[in-house]
Formats: structure tokens, C-alpha cells, sequence
């Protein structure tokens, strides 16, 4: 999905099973998180995959974005799937420490370091 402000790409988790690598790159905002949706929730709905949100390449986090990103990580945890974050920029990571909800995003610096922990 490409809409100027946002880019969202899935891809399977390379060499393990059950995993789903979701890349997010620009914006997330009230009429982006909309549009990361549509494309994330097909896909976490009708398979029973594991997932790695890379945050790496956001530019941008509004609060919209960040109870986006929250509700994916409820909806895992009732479901009992593994959902791992690669940690944004450290502009946007510092905005997750002051909200207070830096602990509850399985978060790791680089995409390699989290899928060292699902092998």
C-alpha cells in the first residue's frame, strides 16, 4: 500500500514458520492508522501468525497511531500470539517512555534481534 504519506508492506517471516514481518514507513496518523488497518487486519485475522511490526522507518506517531499500535498488541495477547516491535526512531520511542506504555510493546532495535527471539 502506498498513499504518499504512508507504506505498508507484509512479508513472510523469512525462515520461520507461522511469522509475518509488517513494515511501516511514514506516517501514522488519524487517516493513515485507517489505512494500515485495512491492510493488517486481513491478514492477523485469517492466519494464525506471529508478527513483527517494524517501526523502524515511521517518521511520525499521533496518539490515534499509538492506540493503534496498542490495540494490536491487546488483541495478540487475547489471542495468545507473539507480537514483537522494532523500536522507532529514538523521537518517537521517547513519546512511548513518557505515555508510560513503553513496557507493554515487545520492543527490540533491530528486526534481526527479534526474530532471534521466535527461532
Amino acid at each position: 500500500m502506498d498513499d504518499g504519506d504512508i507504506t505498508v508492506t507484509i512479508e513472510n517471516g523469512y525462515s520461520i514458520p507461522n511469522l509475518k514481518v509488517v513494515s511501516i514507513n511514514g506516517t501514522m496518523d488519524s487517516i493513515t492508522t485507517r489505512q494500515v488497518d485495512e491492510t493488517v487486519f486481513p491478514v492477523i485475522g485469517q492466519e494464525n501468525a506471529n508478527i513483527i511490526f517494524d517501526l523502524s522507518n515511521i517518521d511520525y506517531l499521533s496518539s490515534t497511531g499509538i492506540l493503534c499500535l496498542l490495540k494490536y498488541v491487546i488483541s495478540f495477547n487475547n489471542q495468545r500470539r507473539l507480537l514483537k516491535f522494532v523500536k522507532p526512531p529514538n523521537h518517537i520511542y521517547n513519546t512511548f517512555v513518557i505515555a508510560g506504555i513503553a513496557k507493554r510493546f515487545d520492543m527490540y532495535d533491530n528486526l534481526e534481534a527479534a526474530m532471534a527471539t521466535l527461532r
